[in-house]
């Protein structure tokens, strides 16, 4: 298969969305794993410029979205959230970039990577890439990874509002932490986001135990948060 600098006429191709040129450079011989100066795949590439179709056509031509690419990516992390493998890359690119219908063609393959990135958003507080996956995907489905406790760690108030009101149950015990969203929130120390919690329902101290967020709060010293 063409690749290397032969492959920069896919590359261009891809940039500009133009469907039939792709086509006709797979047709040809180029690969769909082809990547620019930087070693961005085009699917990465494709996924960020919001051109879906072309996504669609390099994932149906066999391009690597699972295995991690060899060489590390000559741009800064957090254009691609840290990532190494293609399909998490086009995944945070597309949601970053507020492409709902890329993301629409890359969740039914991608699927259980969906969790992971996530958590990943809510932490960083990345209020437009959430948007963009509420509007695509059922999120609530990744309740158990945690994403209200990711936020409520940080501080990440405006995330946790967002996810209360779309209906994630705030009282989910998450695979990570292993702790309901409150009790995070509390031995934080972030007030804000515990009025938030107990406003939607979250529950204070019913038998909890140690897992209380009332004794959370009270052994990290949170007194605010405590009364």
């Amino acid at each position: 298969m063409k690749n290397g600098m032969n492959g920069q006429r896919l590359m261009v191709a891809i940039r500009e969305g133009n469907v039939d040129s792709v086509c006709s450079l797979l047709d040809e011989g180029y690969s769909p794993d082809t990547t620019d100066e930087a070693n961005i795949p085009g699917l990465v590439i494709s996924a960020q410029a919001g051109h879906a179709e072309v996504v669609e056509i390099l994932l149906a031509a066999g391009a690597n979205w699972s295995r991690p690419l060899v060489q590390i990516p000559g741009q800064g992390n957090g254009e691609w959230g840290g990532y190494q493998k293609p399909g998490a890359m086009a995944i945070w690119a597309a949601a970053t970039a507020g492409h709902q219908d890329v993301i629409r063609v890359l969740q039914p393959i991608m699927n259980k990577w969906f969790g992971g990135i996530l958590v990943r958003i809510c932490g960083e507080g990345n209020l437009a890439a959430l948007r963009t996956l509420l509007a695509t995907i059922n999120i609530k489905r990744f309740s158990s990874y945690g994403l209200i406790q990711a936020a409520s760690s940080k501080g990440q108030i405006d995330i946790v509002e967002v996810l209360v009101n779309a209906g994630m149950d705030v009282n989910t015990v998450d695979m990570l932490t292993e702790s309901p969203p409150l009790v995070v929130a509390a031995e934080n120390g972030y007030l804000d986001i515990v009025k938030v919690l107990v406003a939607a329902g979250a529950l204070v101290d019913d038998g909890m135990g140690a897992e209380a967020p009332l004794l959370a709060a009270a052994h990290e010293g949170r007194v605010e948060v405590y009364n």
